[in-house]
């Protein structure tokens, strides 16, 4: 090793020690590191291995410990785990520090072969050698690298743990680092570059650059500003900066450091520059090598073409079964031109009914039983595209939109709540069909990883001893073990729709056999429809090349594994992360007494607290910065920058080098343009005053008056004349009614209104009509009723010369009119012995009633202040002191106490002696 260059000194490092696995799972206890791999290339370029047991040693082999530290580099999986973990069991925590390692995660996640910094060994094999890797979890995890000597497998497991990193670093070390920026010496005109964010090396943006070009032989005088724009020349470093003539521009709103709007001050983005060719004057911090890849990309994590576990080689593990890679996510506009635009989603009650009898009537339809003729032509349909559709009514059902003709594959950037979805449709809790349609609906939503899933299923069979039958019966009723090591994926919508619909179709029809109902009723289907309908919205995908899940690490910071030996995942996705935040809202915000603009100020640092507490744990190389002011860091990343040319935290995005987007969160605007439109030309009194949250909902909201809810006297009549007016009925969306609804507006009695306010208040309206037309309609029953209880009253017998106030006594004579009914006399309770006989009486052998012999009062007498208290009543005098040197020599208590050294020490006989 020493006779290589540098650049070759490089091993492959792994370790192992024993695991004991407690019955519940988790890791019982740890042994100490047993086992170092070192995995190394010889002179005739062949992979070997050396397995050094260590175990037995109190300390490190002192040619052992000086190979570590002598700059050797050393690459392994989690490798900075072993080597703290070698020098806390040997001792030696100190001199590890100076042992030079890479963390092939981290190392490939800077070269953006994979998405997540924490990615298994195997995965890295997979992705980088195209090979697949058989790591047996009872070897993995066991508590036999202690042994005498070790087996086969166990030999042939470290081996190929340590060789195997060894060619993953050897692997991804060809391949370009995309978080290096240009040295001064590098910067040469004529080189292709690509410009990159300025402050920070944060991993999503490892693989992002806002535009390529050249550098130019002009220098910093030279360039000449372009006339609406101004240089900040006090705060640039003339060496560290290059003109770039730039030739593309990804990223058009990238904010260009220290260039200014002459005017107003305000920032200068690319595009401000015009198209290119144009020269802009750059620092190389913001420069790195053009790299000829189509794989990076404007923005971090949107590369849809490169899957999460793909890599160069072509080897991959997907995610789900056999699923072509999906289209880049069009922006929203495109998104909603896919769609018709007077597509209306059926109203759903959102109220928590748990049983069918709460809901309206049930919906009479017949189970559908799916044929293989059926599964043959959606695996068509998914496979072939649309076109194997025509002509065949796939998935038909009475209660549900007819299936799109054509589905095309589309994501959002707010993903909807799977959890949620499953849980839309209140369907009656003892019904027999009950925890079937839930494990199909979850199965049809979450895919199971195909590699992965049967990766563990081999896993129980062999530890088990598990039939594929009984594996199925426990991920039918416990599934929980297999979704804490299986990751799970929501698929794009052109396979995620018809897996749904299937199931729909299938179970909703299912009568009970003790109700006789079926498990949908019609409120059932109205929310299955719709969620039919967010399918085809993408609201509940998963984005290309975006994982939910992640390692979990214990508090020595290595990986958690259950009994089998695989890792336990924590997933991002569901209620875990969403509820909790949404259980302290209530709870806290909900009794607070504030205005609008506080609530939403509230809301808003929640907000910001939240998602930098979930960066801090998810992002890999996130600094934890102790506090939440966030552009305090920003500003101190540029100071330190400016004046000492080092980036305070590398892994450090500053939201100040980017263009402000249009996005708005807190109270938001909710109208279309058009209402909007309607609403500026309402014409508003001078004297109107509106409150502060009033004026609070106008700012934010863009209008001039707020818009909310039906509430005033004036405004109930004017729904009920605009009812009158707008009698077709095809204004479900009430979209026509919030237009009208304008035109009445005064900003004092009657204020703008949003469609949804009069949808519910027309609900509202319509319920209350019914009622008032049931009570005109049962108006001969109630005068028929009122009759029937005059005759069936007796008359009362007024008494003359009863005042007003005696009126409740006269109605006493209802109750004269029959025999007046005696309460029960009360029972005597017989008194205690106690208290009838003052003596002693003996119950059950013990004396009760006796007095105790107590002093009275007056004849205690206290005791004076210095008065010597009574003597101790023992008799006999007290005994004689022990002579301590006798007792020590084994002598008895008497001869110890007849002593004489029991009262002088120098008297003892023993220390004559």
């Amino acid at each position: 090793m020493q006779d290589k260059s540098a650049e070759d000194q490089v091993v492959g490092l792994d370790a192992e020690w024993n695991v004991n696995i407690a019955s519940y799972g988790m890791p019982k206890k740890i042994g100490k590191l047993a086992l170092l791999i070192l995995a190394y290339k010889d002179s005739d370029g062949r992979h070997k291995a050396a397995l050094l047991r260590l175990h037995k040693f109190p300390s490190l082999p002192h040619r052992l410990l000086a190979f570590l530290v002598g700059g050797t580099k050393f690459v392994g999986n989690y490798v900075g785990g072993d080597i703290k973990r070698l020098g806390r069991d040997y001792h030696c925590e100190d001199e590890m520090k100076k042992v030079s390692v890479v963390n092939l995660g981290r190392y490939a996640r800077d070269r953006d072969v994979v998405q997540s910094g924490t990615v298994r060994l195997d995965a890295l094999v997979q992705i980088c050698l195209g090979e697949t890797m058989q790591k047996q979890a009872s070897v993995r995890v066991s508590s036999k690298w202690e042994q005498p000597s070790l087996s086969q497998d166990q030999k042939k497991y470290a081996a190929l743990d340590g060789i195997k990193s060894l060619e993953v670093y050897l692997y991804l070390r060809q391949k370009p680092d995309l978080s290096v920026r240009l040295s001064v010496e590098e910067a040469r005109a004529g080189l292709c570059i690509d410009v990159a964010p300025l402050r920070g090396g944060a991993l999503s943006m490892v693989a992002t650059r806002c535009a390529t070009g050249t550098l130019t032989e002009q220098t910093y005088d030279e360039w000449e500003v372009p006339s609406d724009m101004r240089l900040d020349t006090g705060q640039i470093n003339k060496r560290r900066y290059r003109v770039v003539n730039v030739c593309s521009v990804v990223a058009p709103h990238y904010i260009v450091p220290y260039v200014k709007k002459k005017e107003s001050g305000g920032p200068v983005c690319l595009d401000d520059f015009g198209a290119p060719p144009f020269f802009v004057i750059l620092p190389l911090t913001m420069l790195k090598q053009h790299i000829e890849s189509d794989t990076i990309r404007p923005f971090p994590n949107m590369n849809p073409n490169v899957n999460n576990m793909t890599g160069a080689t072509g080897g991959a593990i997907p995610p789900a079964p056999i699923v072509p890679p999906a289209p880049p996510a069009p922006p929203r506009i495109m998104q909603n031109q896919l769609f018709d635009q007077n597509e209306t989603f059926t109203e759903e009650d959102t109220g928590q009914i748990g049983t069918m009898d709460q809901l309206d009537g049930d919906a009479e339809t017949a189970a559908v039983n799916l044929s293989n003729k059926d599964v043959e032509m959606l695996h068509k349909v998914c496979l072939l595209g649309d076109k194997a559709a025509l002509g065949n009514d796939l998935l038909a059902c009475a209660h549900l939109d007819n299936a799109p003709d054509k589905i095309t594959d589309c994501f959002s950037a707010v993903v909807g709540d799977v959890f949620h979805l499953m849980d839309r449709m209140k369907i009656p809790t003892h019904h027999e069909f009950k925890k079937a349609f839930k494990v199909a609906l979850r199965d049809s939503v979450l895919q199971w990883s195909p590699p992965e899933l049967e990766e563990v299923k081999t896993a129980v069979k062999a530890k088990d001893g598990k039939t594929d039958d009984e594996i199925d019966a426990d991920m039918y009723f416990n599934a929980a073990f297999w979704k804490a090591c299986v990751p799970r994926r929501v698929l794009p919508p052109r396979l995620l729709y018809w897996r749904v619909r299937a199931v729909f179709v299938s179970f909703g029809g299912m009568i009970d056999s003790t109700s006789k109902k079926p498990l949908f009723n019609k409120t059932a289907w109205k929310k299955a429809n719709n969620i039919l309908k967010e399918i085809l919205r993408g609201y509940y995908s998963d984005p290309p090349g975006y994982s939910f899940y992640s390692t979990k690490f214990n508090k020595r910071g290595e990986p958690m594994v259950n009994a089998y030996g695989f890792d336990i995942l924590s997933c991002r996705r569901g209620t875990n992360d969403v509820e909790s935040t949404h259980k302290l809202l209530l709870s806290i915000f909900g009794t607070w007494h504030i205005g609008l603009q506080m609530s939403d100020c509230l809301l808003r640092e929640r907000r910001h607290r939240h998602n930098q507490r979930c960066s801090e744990k998810r992002r890999l190389g996130h600094p934890c910065i102790g506090h939440y002011d966030t552009w305090l860091i920003d500003a101190l990343q540029i100071l330190v920058q400016v004046n000492h040319g080092i980036l305070l935290h590398p892994n450090w995005i500053n939201s100040s080098d980017f263009k402000n987007t249009q996005e708005k969160f807190g109270t938001i605007t909710l109208h279309d343009a058009e209402l909007a439109e309607a609403l500026a030309k309402v014409q508003i009194d001078e004297s109107v005053r509106l409150t502060h949250d009033m004026q609070y909902l106008c700012s934010v909201m863009g209008t001039k008056l707020p818009l909310l809810p039906v509430h005033t006297i004036d405004e109930r009549r004017h729904f009920s004349n605009l009812v009158v007016q707008l009698q077709n009925g095809q204004d479900k969306s009430c979209k026509k009614m919030a237009l009208e609804w304008t035109k009445a507006v005064n900003g004092v009695t009657i204020f703008p209104k949003l469609p949804v306010h009069l949808r519910n208040y027309r609900d509202k309206f319509e319920r209350n009509a019914k009622v008032r037309q049931a009570f005109k309609d049962a108006q001969e029953s109630r005068e028929i009723l009122s009759t029937l209880n005059k005759a069936l009253c007796p008359e009362i017998e007024a008494d003359e010369g009863i005042d007003a106030e005696d009126t409740p006594q006269q109605l006493d004579n209802y109750t004269r009119q029959w025999p007046a009914i005696c309460a029960p006399p009360q029972l005597l309770l017989p008194l205690a012995p106690s208290a009838v006989e003052p003596g002693n009486i003996h119950v059950g052998g013990v004396l009760i009633n006796k007095a105790p012999d107590i002093a009275p009062l007056d004849r205690i007498k206290k005791r004076g202040r210095g008065q010597r208290g009574p003597d101790n009543p023992r008799k006999g005098a007290r005994p004689k002191r022990r002579c301590m040197l006798c007792k020590g020599k084994g002598e008895t208590d008497d001869a110890a106490r007849n002593c004489p050294g029991s009262r002088h020490r120098e008297d003892c006989k023993h220390l004559q002696r």
